[in-house]
């Protein structure tokens, strides 16, 4: 009997444990997972089902539950730890690629890589490029312009509130606009524009590993009053934590005496798209307030590094001291630190991407005569990890219906299929070589992915008015077809309205999954005839 008790208790320990750890990931705002992680989850437990285990919060703590409680538990548990497994190859995530051995029409430029050295193959006019940059995508003419406010480049546009969807329903039109405005409005209103920082003396630093490695805290404190004193953040989520006595035990990794430094918190360290349009922003934000002998102290990974050492060499090699999670930094001098996570710059309106786009300007000043129409597939790559791959033989037709549109308004940009990576070796394209595609492209089309959200930074900087901005169409979920992440209306565009991008959106079609997706292509012809036909809002409407 006093084993079946001694039993009976380690079991209500254990699924207490369980349950408790459940209800503390999921009592979170359901907009803080990333769309696979949402997706993941509901498909291994009814979402409504596992969200009512909080209900059950009070009698888990009590002992009061049930068998069916003790298996929903870890049921749900199960279900985060093949989550986390996921997000492992998360960071591998960046633009994925189609082949383009078929034979393509005149004026058609095809980014496959292949191993070889650079070929280029000349039959009826098509231009095929092999591995390295292409000759003809590459930047040699140069304009240097000013880099004007976002507010004087389009005032019809300003303060952005929703990109333009081109959809033939009415409804779909009306649950797009109030669900996209609703949401941008909110944050254009939300915190001021830029983060707030605070700057201390001869303090500890670190940033430590979470349960949800893609979720990174960090602690700076006083070594002498370190459960006293320290960084910290009253607004939810800035990723500033106290100090535990375990995180002050830790050994110094090293002191830091030689310079000042400066800091900040984010998510999703070694993800290109997010490194792009989350960690750069602040970044480029911080270096223009600190002092130039001012290094920064950021996670190393292999993406940080090839996006900074292409961006700017100088700063790559001179202002960066590369630190490991979980290790202690005795900074002896000033540390200044942004009090918000990195992803919040997003909040506010609207200058916060001002920084960056001065940043590209001042280190990367060209700006081609030479434009392209770039189409991003994420198909014919087993790299791809989040789905959202338009079927073949329909994405085909897309790619026939917009080089019809080319010709029928006379667009002279040659067009470009951007995949991503390289074919033999499956390692992404250099980062150079995705700036130089992107740079040179006036218009840009294709599916919600990194491809798009890790790129957008590449383009022009330097518009001046509405009709000079590069183009961005971009495919996303609607209501109807939410399942494809989980929740609709999924798009980059509250993240990078602060950029100077003509923005639209297609919605996918109902018949689409998870794995393959369809898009109207009425939709399509008429979201061109609107972008290439002068904008006329007569154009933007299918019978």
């Amino acid at each position: 009997m006093v084993k079946a008790m001694m039993s009976s208790s380690l079991l209500m320990i254990v699924v207490a444990i369980l349950a408790t750890t459940t209800i503390c990931i999921f009592s979170r705002n359901l907009d803080f997972y990333s769309s696979s992680e949402r997706r993941n989850i509901r498909s291994t437990r009814n979402l409504e089902e596992v969200i009512d285990l909080g209900s059950a919060k009070e009698e888990i703590k009590t002992n009061e539950f049930t068998s069916n409680d003790i298996e929903k538990a870890a049921e749900v548990v199960e279900a985060i730890v093949e989550v986390e497994e996921k997000e492992e190859e998360m960071a591998k995530e960046s633009s994925v690629v189609v082949e383009g051995e078929e034979s393509k029409p005149e004026g058609e430029i095809i980014i496959n890589s292949e191993p070889e050295e650079q070929v280029k193959a000349e039959e009826g006019g098509e231009t095929i490029v092999n591995s390295e940059p292409a000759e003809e995508v590459k930047i040699t003419n140069t304009q240097k312009l000013e880099v004007i406010p976002l507010s004087e480049i389009c005032p019809e546009d300003f303060p952005p509130s929703h990109a333009m969807v081109h959809d033939h329903r009415t409804k779909a039109v009306e649950e797009y606009e109030k669900y996209m405005g609703d949401q941008v409005n909110d944050w254009n209103s939300r915190w001021d524009d830029t983060p707030e920082v605070q700057t201390v003396t001869d303090y500890y630093y670190a940033v430590w590993n979470t349960p949800h490695h893609y979720i990174c805290e960090a602690s700076a404190w006083n070594p002498n009053h370190p459960l006293t004193q320290y960084i910290h953040n009253d607004r939810d989520s800035s990723g500033w934590v106290q100090p535990t006595v375990l995180h002050v035990d830790t050994p110094i990794k090293e002191t830091l005496d030689d310079t000042d430094y400066v800091a900040f918190t984010s998510w999703f360290h070694g993800n290109y798209g997010h490194f792009v349009h989350d960690h750069l922003p602040t970044i480029s934000f911080l270096q223009e307030i600190v002092p130039e002998h001012t290094k920064f102290l950021l996670v190393d990974s292999k993406v940080t590094r090839a996006v900074l050492k292409s961006i700017d060499p100088d700063f790559y090699e001179n202002r960066i001291k590369w630190i490991e999670r979980d290790h202690v930094y005795h900074i002896k001098r000033q540390l200044t630190v942004s009090l918000r996570k990195s992803y919040q710059i997003t909040m506010g309106c609207c200058g916060a991407f001002d920084p960056m786009r001065r940043w590209m300007a001042k280190t990367h000043p060209e700006l081609p005569e030479k434009r392209t129409v770039l189409y991003y597939t994420r198909g014919g790559s087993p790299d791809t990890t989040h789905g959202r791959i338009l079927e073949p033989n329909h994405e085909e037709q897309i790619i026939q219906h917009i080089k019809a549109k080319m010709e029928q308004y006379d667009v002279k940009e040659e067009f470009v299929i951007f995949n991503g990576r390289d074919n033999e070796n499956k390692q992404t394209l250099p980062v150079e070589t995705q700036f130089n595609l992107f740079r040179a492209a006036r218009t840009i089309i294709g599916p919600h992915g990194s491809g798009l959200g890790g790129n957008y930074a590449w383009t022009n900087p330097y518009p001046t008015n509405c009709k000079d901005r590069t183009q961005l169409l971009e495919f996303i979920p609607g209501t109807d077809s939410a399942v494809v992440q989980t929740f609709p209306f999924t798009t980059y565009y509250n993240t990078i309205r602060k950029w100077p991008l003509d923005y639209h959106n297609i919605l996918y079609t109902a018949e689409s999954s998870y794995e393959t997706t369809y898009i109207n292509l009425d939709d399509l012809d008429s979201s061109l005839d609107y972008m290439w036909g002068g904008g006329d809002p007569a154009l933007n409407s299918v019978p």
